[in-house]
């Protein structure tokens, strides 16, 4: 396991982020159970994949230089 990846690429960080949200929202009156948890986790990294793939696009259409 020699490959790393940014923190935000991390299903335990994103999960993380996303039970520190739950548990707020759970103190605000708004019941977020575990399979809500799971599916916001991944809601979240197919938005990152999305945004990433948009930069990366984007990044290639404004490049001055050619691919060699």
């Amino acid at each position: 396991m020699e490959e790393t990846k940014s923190f935000w690429q991390s299903r335990s960080i994103i999960g993380s982020v996303v039970t520190i949200i739950a548990l707020i929202a759970s103190f605000r009156g708004v019941p977020l159970d575990g399979t809500v948890q799971t599916q916001l986790t991944d809601i979240i990294l197919q938005g990152l994949a999305l945004v990433g793939s948009g930069l990366a696009l984007w990044g290639r259409v404004v490049a001055t230089h050619k691919i060699g």
